[in-house]
């Protein structure tokens, strides 16, 4: 840099310096690169750096300002605004979630719910956005259940923690955590959400978009039950109930042939009552018994359409909803392996790279046989068929479906 004046040398610097810091946990080391980056922006100015210096020269400011704890947080935020994100590597969305992000660690929570009010009305698929947006206004614990898939967090672990990433919302709770009386739940904050929710209904009619929409009235419901529960409100509990089934069944019936519905909606199954359980039950067993009808008849012809593998798939989710909703999943192997054999005309029209329509039911039956090897805890001898079944139906799915992660975990 001395010697050509050239300030992207600088950058580097400080990147290694950024780099380094996260590394050793050195976070002083810091306060040099933010030194060496004020007097470029002083020199130079900040519009010039990011025209020279490449579109990653502002967010490298903004990262090192974040990164030196809560009291640098309005910098970097002033830095944003100052910049409008001219010069960066991110799109008009990302730079808004920054934007948010920073405003929540600032307290700046109005203005932050403002933003997102209107990223959401634009992005009607943002269901992340939608969330952080409803944990503003209507803040209340989870009731939901862990995951019965593993997560991929487990096996990818990492020394990063920056606020500049493809979705800069992942920080958010963390600061609405920190936030304390500035986040709390209102019923202004609960008209507010609903008004939003009325506006993306009538455009997801019109767009034929439903999934963050039915998210987010699920969530919306789970937050009002919650809040009900902990106020002692029986009667307001039992109404939220009732919204809660009949929500998780209109989306099941819109949406039920979608590969990631059953994953969408696992969070808010534990959230049922034991009769709203049941209700949910009774209505997908007597939905599922027709699919099956249907699909058995479809495949009788030699030509099966796309709506045929629809009909399959929302057999399939059913089922994978009603496991859920069961005290002993086991007794839904049968119905389970009936589908399985029934859908093989369907299996051959995929290219081994890519994962088969029946590749969730194979991951489900095996889940659905180690049930019953954990309930044959002390009859070791009575485990061994299930376990073999098992084994079996996961090698024939990874010799069709090689690269299926899921099946490989």
């Amino acid at each position: 840099y001395k010697r050509t004046q050239d300030h992207t040398f600088v950058f580097w610097a400080v990147a290694s310096i950024y780099l380094q810091a996260l590394g050793d946990g050195k976070t002083t080391l810091l306060q040099l690169a933010e030194t060496m980056l004020k007097r470029s922006v002083k020199e130079k100015g900040l519009g010039a750096l990011a025209e020279h210096c490449g579109p990653d020269a502002v967010l490298l400011y903004i990262e090192v300002l974040y990164s030196q704890g809560g009291s640098k947080h309005p910098e970097a935020l002033n830095l944003l605004r100052s910049t409008q994100g001219k010069g960066t590597r991110l799109l008009k969305s990302q730079l808004s979630m920054l934007e948010v992000v920073l405003c929540i660690s600032c307290k700046e929570i109005d203005v932050a719910a403002d933003i997102l009010e209107k990223h959401i009305q634009a992005n009607q698929e943002d269901w992340h956005a939608a969330k952080v947006f409803m944990d503003i206004l209507m803040p209340v614990g989870s009731k939901a259940g862990a995951s019965p898939y593993p997560s991929m967090k487990k096996y990818l672990k990492t020394t990063m923690d920056n606020v500049v990433s493809i979705n800069p919302l992942d920080k958010a709770s963390h600061f609405i955590e920190q936030a304390g009386d500035s986040v709390s739940y209102t019923a202004s904050g609960v008209e507010r959400v609903k008004a939003l929710l009325d506006v993306l209904e009538d455009l997801a009619i019109f767009l034929r978009k439903v999934r963050t929409v039915y998210l987010m009235k699920l969530d919306f419901y789970r937050r009002q039950l919650s809040h009900a529960d902990s106020e002692g409100n029986a009667k307001e509990s039992e109404e939220h109930q009732r919204e809660l089934t009949k929500t998780l069944f209109d989306f099941w019936k819109l949406s039920g042939s979608n590969i990631s519905f059953s994953n969408d909606i696992l969070e808010f199954l534990p959230l049922l009552s034991e009769s709203s359980a049941k209700v949910l039950y009774d209505q997908l067993c007597a939905e599922r018994s027709l699919l099956t009808e249907k699909l058995n008849a479809a495949l009788e012809k030699e030509n099966h359409s796309y709506e045929v593998k629809k009909v399959y798939c929302q057999a399939l989710s059913s089922l994978e909803v009603e496991a859920q909703l069961m005290h002993r999943p086991g007794k839904m192997l049968v119905p389970a392996m009936k589908l399985l054999t029934a859908g093989s005309p369907l299996y051959g029209d995929f290219d081994e790279r890519e994962n088969t329509i029946a590749d969730p039911l194979l991951i489900l039956c095996s889940k659905l046989y180690w049930s019953q090897i954990c309930s044959y805890k002390s009859k070791p001898q009575e485990q061994l068929p299930f376990l073999a079944m098992m084994i079996c139906l996961l090698e024939s799915g990874i010799s069709n479906s090689p690269y299926n992660s899921s099946m490989l975990l």
